[in-house]
């Protein structure tokens, strides 16, 4: 402590200086001390809280590891002005290698020419794959697709089976093919995508459309995956866009006398080179072949046939009378349609075939387009309808048309206008060029289909039990099978192999032919399975464009049925298309019906497997057993 103290003393102030004397001095006033209490023995105590035990670990992250590569290049280098050239494939042999160059070098033309060489070499075409070494059975069954839930509520049939233009979606139209009168059953288009992971064949389709009649038919179009075309009972031809779910029709035709008014028996796509774009074509039992336009919205025929009887001409080649006088008043009632070009592209210039329910088969040629002169207050679209009315029946189909537009005050006729008009329909749909006949069946036709590979075959089923073989160049059969007692509701020709076509049979099988195999039976049956009641008779049948190995057929039980095919059916031979040429030609000439004969132009592979003829049993190890002997 630092303590302060002073004394002062003071005068008389007046008088004399006050002094004053100051002293410091440091002295301490107090001390204090403040003890602390003993410590008590055993206070301190050791205490603990309880925790998790802490667990100490080594851990990694998975990383990507790197390497070096590099990728073979010519090494470059620069000239004087800076620009770079690649030099030889010389410098840039690896350096461990110096004489594959040189090898390559001496070898190379020697290989191009004996591959050369190859490419039109015949030396190995009569040595086919042993078909006994292809797998234990012909054909096995993929999947069996239940129907929807309507099909099955309604008893409805699948009338009609086709692959998307993509090869990987099933289509299926659900119908009854025995209706009589009026029809009071929905209709079903059902489509299953076979080819996905998470399909399940026990379950109905994903994707179901109902209509309000019975479906006949269906056909995919061939280019657009999307498009589905389906016939109905009551004779419209509907338009489908799978792509659309909420409105998946897309386009509907009329029913009236110049469309269809009964059932559409069958369609097909087929090619317009003047269009560039495919009509679609429609057979009905009501006797007509009608061709829509899909741009058109399906509003009208673009052109037709009417399949009547005609009256003999007279002998400077014309009929006498007007268009009603010169049909005898029967029309055929057409059940199937094909156009035999040879290609899987038909068109429209190709020949077409139709067969009806009374057992006919009749050839149409492509009917001619006369445009003849513009003619004022015509749109296109209307011209184009009139310039495939036939030459004689025209001035009378035009004046009652613009009559009709002149009483009904409209300036500009159009297409729809023509058909509005109600001209003579035999007029409007009738062909010059007749009909060519073909040997009939004893009973309704219930199937055609033509050859992708030849430009005159096409194949016919009826209810009389036999599949037939025909020629566009002469009326007979070239060959006539009957591979069971029962109806054929359907054929089919294979799109990889020239040689191999199917049947669908009423006994619930389908029948295989190949002709490399045998000309008088099939080489396999494939049975449907049994799903609930008895097996149903086969309706149809329908290769995949895409996938060679998938072939699919529907049931009147409303099942649609995938099989696998075996390698030797779905692949073709080396040189078959020719030798279906030179087997076509052998049975012309009348040389395929007998088996031990010469036939000098039946393919020798044909010739020996005739004498072999293999059963339908489905099993193809007695055939390469015997053609690999």
């Amino acid at each position: 402590e630092t303590v302060f103290t002073g004394a002062c003393a003071c005068r008389s102030w007046r008088g004399a200086a006050a002094t004053a004397a100051m002293t410091f001095a440091s002295t301490g006033l107090f001390a204090s001390h403040v003890l602390s209490r003993p410590p008590a023995a055993g206070l301190p105590k050791p205490a603990s809280a309880q925790t998790d035990p802490i667990v100490a670990a080594d851990a990694s992250a998975q990383t990507q590891s790197y390497a070096d590569a590099a990728s073979q290049t010519e090494a470059a280098a620069a000239d004087g002005g800076g620009a770079e050239e690649a030099k030889s494939s010389d410098e840039a042999a690896p350096a461990d290698a110096p004489g594959l160059l040189p090898m390559l070098r001496r070898a190379a033309p020697l290989m191009e020419d004996v591959l050369e060489e190859n490419l039109g070499s015949t030396a190995l075409d009569g040595y086919p794959p042993n078909r006994g070494l292809l797998g234990e059975e012909a054909v096995t069954l993929k999947c069996s697709l239940t129907p929807p839930t309507a099909v099955i509520e309604n008893g409805l049939q699948c009338t009609g089976v086709e692959w998307n233009a993509s090869g990987s979606v099933l289509v299926a139209a659900f119908g009854q093919l025995d209706l009589s009168g009026w029809c009071t059953l929905p209709g079903v288009l059902a489509v299953w995508s076979v080819f996905r992971r998470d399909l399940q064949p026990d379950k109905p389709p994903e994707t179901s459309i109902e209509h309000s009649s019975c479906l006949m038919c269906v056909a995919c179009h061939p280019e657009q995956p999307s498009l589905v075309a389906a016939g109905s009972f009551n004779g419209e031809v509907l338009l489908f866009d799978l792509s659309s779910k909420d409105q998946p029709l897309r386009h509907s035709s009329q029913i009236n006398d110049y469309f269809h008014r009964e059932p559409v028996a069958q369609l097909r796509w087929v090619y317009d080179p003047s269009t560039l774009d495919y009509l679609l074509s429609s057979v009905s039992s009501d006797g007509k072949v009608l061709f829509w336009s899909v741009s058109q919205g399906l509003e009208y025929p673009v052109r037709g046939t009417l399949l009547a009887m005609r009256k003999p001409v007279t002998s400077d080649g014309n009929a006498k009378g007007s268009a009603a006088v010169r049909h005898s008043g029967a029309v055929h009632g057409g059940t199937a349609l094909a156009f035999v070009g040879g290609s899987s592209k038909a068109t429209v210039q190709d020949p077409m075939v139709v067969a009806s329910e009374a057992g006919a088969l009749m050839g149409c040629s492509a009917p001619t387009r006369d445009a003849g002169v513009p003619l004022a207050n015509w749109e296109s679209s209307a011209q184009r309808v009139l310039s495939y009315v036939s030459g004689r029946d025209r001035p009378s189909v035009q004046a009652h048309v613009e009559q009709w537009t002149r009483s009904n005050r409209i300036q500009k006729v159009d297409a729809p206008h023509i058909f509005k008009s109600k001209p003579d329909p035999i007029a409007l749909f009738d062909s010059e060029g007749g009909h060519t006949r073909y040997d009939a069946h004893a009973g309704p036709v219930l199937g055609l289909d033509a050859s992708p590979f030849h430009r005159h075959l096409f194949l016919s089923t009826g209810a009389d039990a036999s599949l037939r073989l025909y020629s566009l160049l002469q009326s007979k059969p070239l060959l006539v099978l009957e591979p069971a007692a029962c109806c054929l509701h359907s054929a089919a020709w294979s799109h990889t192999r020239p040689m191999v076509f199917a049947a669908a049979g009423a006994n619930g099988s389908v029948y295989l032919f190949d002709l490399l195999v045998s000309t008088s039976s099939a080489v396999a049956e494939m049975k449907q399975p049994q799903q609930a009641g008895p097996s149903g008779a086969v309706h149809t049948v329908a290769f995949n464009p895409r996938m060679r190995s998938f072939l699919a057929c529907g049931d009147a039980n409303g099942f649609v049925h995938v099989w696998n095919l075996s390698w030797g059916l779905a692949n073709v031979r080396p040189g078959e298309t020719e030798q279906l040429d030179r087997a076509t030609k052998a049975l012309s000439d009348g040389e395929g019906g007998d088996a031990d004969g010469d036939g000098g132009e039946m393919p020798s592979s044909v010739k020996q497997n005739r004498r072999s003829d293999v059963t339908g049993s489905g099993d193809l190890g007695a055939a390469g057993e015997d053609e690999g002997r």
